[in-house]
């Protein structure tokens, strides 16, 4: 016979096999799920702490700041009207490129001015050459001429007396060849101060020529300065100029400010 103690003893369940036990098993996988989320949390914060600290902490703002840059003046090299403008402000312009135009019939006229004068230059030059040819010639003539006198006169000095030479004969034949050479001796001077003044170099190296030269240069280079050049890429501001404007070497035209050296100039609170 069985106690009744005894069976409700072995009809009570055993431990670790009842309901409890297994709710138990997800409420730990949720723990350590929970635990792995916070040290992420924890070492995300961790980073972004040292990243402020070390990066961002030193870092100022502001909104007062300017973009700033060097600044080309362009002014004329010449004196002229403003004839023609060809950028305007904030224009992007490359460095050799044409921004302003001045009225070019002043310094074309006095190119042909300068071109006229050299020519004239050079034929004086030729003809000066063609002068000391012609003084030359008039030199070799007149001291044949003096040869021919003193031969006369040596054999007139020669004759023995008595024969048909008279004195006034005698004087005559002196005299011309006196006369022949002072003529000869003017001539040589005359040739020596054509050949002084002409030079000895050559044409192109005279100081006329060398002159006309020049001034044909500094015409033509007033000229290509009536077209007013950028000498350097950018973008244009601060342009004052306007067309039919008298300007000088000394009239700010307009500025070129160079975009590969601009920098921020920024104003921080203390």
């Amino acid at each position: 016979m069985t106690r009744p103690d005894e069976s409700r003893a072995g009809s009570a369940p055993q431990a670790g096999f009842g309901p409890q036990a297994a709710g138990s098993a997800p409420q730990a996988a949720g723990g350590r799920a929970m635990a792995r989320a916070l040290l992420v949390f924890a070492a995300l914060g961790l980073i972004w702490a040292t990243y402020w600290f070390f990066c961002l902490r030193p870092v100022e703002s502001t909104d007062d700041a300017y973009v700033a840059g060097n600044q080309v003046r362009i002014a004329p090299k010449t004196s002229g009207t403003v004839m023609e403008i060809l950028t305007d402000n904030t224009e992007t312009v490359a460095a050799g490129q044409i921004v302003v135009r001045l009225d070019p019939a002043d310094a074309l006229l006095a190119l042909n001015k300068a071109e006229s004068e050299l020519g004239l230059a050079v034929r004086r030059i030729f003809s000066q050459k063609a002068q000391l040819s012609r003084l030359e010639a008039i030199i070799e003539a007149r001291e044949r001429e003096l040869a021919l006198v003193q031969n006369e006169y040596r054999r007139r000095l020669n004759l023995e007396a008595g024969a048909s030479v008279t004195v006034e004969e005698v004087e005559r034949y002196s005299n011309q060849a006196a006369v022949a050479e002072a003529n000869l001796k003017a001539a040589r001077l005359e040739l020596e101060a054509a050949a002084r003044e002409l030079g000895a170099g050559e044409t192109a190296e005279h100081p006329q020529v060398a002159l006309a030269a020049a001034r044909v240069k500094e015409t033509w280079l007033a000229l290509r300065r009536c077209e007013i050049q950028s000498p350097a890429a950018g973008r244009t501001a601060r342009r004052t100029v306007q067309v039919g404007a008298q300007v000088t070497p000394a009239t700010p035209l307009l500025a070129v400010v160079p975009l590969d050296e601009i920098w921020v100039e920024a104003n921080f609170k203390e």
